[in-house]
């Protein structure tokens, strides 16, 4: 499949379900290179479905998703802190568009800031940006989430933060 061209701009005026249905094919592709390990082209792809359905938050989530699929073939720390840092921005966005619903959210930015935590140079700001990792996969355990390791790593990360009683439990 091809990278969905870019919507017009009156697309956006359109009611929501419309739009929704516009997207579809840009959705199914979006979701084909992300199954495919493609993230580079997900992330591109995904962009397209949001400039069609800016409100709509799971392709923030999956863009973001794409994007922390990147980390892994960068080549720089400034490369990887990029990539990091645009997925940070679309789990916030898509945990502002709507708080309540899904705990991947939450877990997508629990990665953010656990990548961010490791690349610290000083053990105070590492420390600090683990404890905000720390609420966001508790958060993301209490709404739910689809993540096979989301309870393993509440153990890693309360040992991380020196939370001992909680890591035994």
């Amino acid at each position: 499949p091809g990278i969905v061209e870019t919507p017009s701009a009156d697309v956006t005026s359109l009611p929501y379900s419309e739009r929704f249905n516009l997207a579809g094919s840009a959705i199914s592709e979006a979701t084909q290179y992300s199954f495919q390990g493609s993230y580079a082209e997900a992330a591109l792809s995904w962009g397209k479905v949001i400039e069609i359905i800016p409100e709509w938050a799971e392709g923030y989530y999956n863009r973001g998703s794409a994007y922390l699929g990147l980390l892994n073939n960068q080549r720089s720390q400034e490369e990887y802190m990029h990539y990091l840092s645009l997925a940070g921005a679309d789990f916030d966005k898509a945990i502002e568009l709507d708080p309540y619903s899904k705990g991947d959210y939450y877990y997508g930015r629990f990665r953010y800031y656990d990548g961010l935590s490791s690349n610290q140079t000083t053990r105070a700001d590492s420390d600090h940006l683990e404890l905000i990792a720390l609420d966001n996969l508790l958060m993301a355990n209490r709404l739910g989430n689809y993540q096979k390791d989301a309870e393993t790593r509440l153990a890693l990360v309360y040992a991380a933060v020196g939370k001992c009683d909680e890591t035994i439990e």
